[in-house]
């Protein structure tokens, strides 16, 4: 059999290409066995909405995610690119196991996965965070969205990537909560409770007393209750976390919150 001279470097260029890919993909598993915080992120599955409803609904949790600044989260690019070199298949991936074997392909520590389904004028997302290395679900919630699909890009997904990250945001709209707690039902019925999370707050309050806790404090809707029930005891109708400037030694992610108990004018 003879060879041309066009077809050896075709077979060149073929192999380079191989073996740069291969280095790339070492180079990632490498790095990645490093980084304890990074996560891939599944294409959620859809259940009565539309393939490309949920996937534009993944692609705004993965935003959202890294907004969060919680986690490394893994470019969907690059996770197909990895994927499709293993010849791993995603599509029709929806079990943990699955989630778990394309985990361990990725090299990553943590899977997330899910669906988007509706029921009526509902629409529920459910998530779970996966251990790779022990194949545990770790984390799995629930979240329903009355309305609209814009509803759920909008409201229901950023709220599920601030509970999976463990900071507290409010789902509501404000000034939809009813207040409870320490007034009686005549002004429960006449105020409104908000809960807000490092916004921008543009109506006039007045801060009533200010406190400062770290992240620990204010990382599942318990907590954030407990604080809520302060506030009306001290005749507030709002509680504000304000993230501030805090750090331990050797601890670069830590994060202090500055807590502001406060009643709209």
């Amino acid at each position: 059999m003879t060879m041309d001279g066009t077809g050896g470097i075709c077979i060149v260029v073929f192999l380079l290409r191989t073996i740069a890919q291969a280095m790339l993909l070492l180079a990632f598993a490498v790095n990645a066995q490093n980084d304890s915080n990074l996560i891939a992120i599944m294409d959620l599955e859809a259940d009565n909405v539309s393939i490309g409803e949920a996937k534009t609904l993944t692609s705004k949790l993965r935003f959202e995610l890294v907004n969060c600044g919680r986690f490394n989260v893994l470019e969907r690019g690059q996770m197909e690119e990895i994927l499709k070199e293993q010849g791993f298949q995603q599509t029709g991936c929806i079990s943990t196991e699955c989630a778990v074997q394309a985990g361990q392909l990725l090299g990553v520590k943590k899977m997330i996965a899910g669906s988007i389904g509706r029921v009526g004028s509902i629409y529920l997302i459910t998530v779970r965070k996966i251990d790779v290395t022990t194949g545990r679900i770790v984390q799995n919630f629930q979240v329903e969205i009355p309305g609209a699909i814009e509803d759920v890009l909008r409201r229901g997904i950023p709220s599920a990537a601030y509970k999976l990250a463990g900071i507290p945001r409010m789902l509501e709209t404000p000034n939809s909560i009813a207040a409870d707690g320490a007034m009686g039902a005549e002004h429960r019925r006449a105020i409104k409770f908000e809960i807000l999370y490092d916004e921008d707050f543009k109506e006039p309050y007045d801060v009533v007393k200010t406190e400062m806790t770290d992240l620990s404090e204010i990382d599942g809707e318990r907590d954030v209750a407990k604080y809520r029930k302060r506030a009306l005891e001290s005749g507030c109708n709002g509680i504000i976390f304000k993230k501030s400037v805090g750090m331990k030694m050797n601890d670069p992610g830590y994060q202090i919150y500055q807590v502001r108990f406060v009643r709209r004018k």
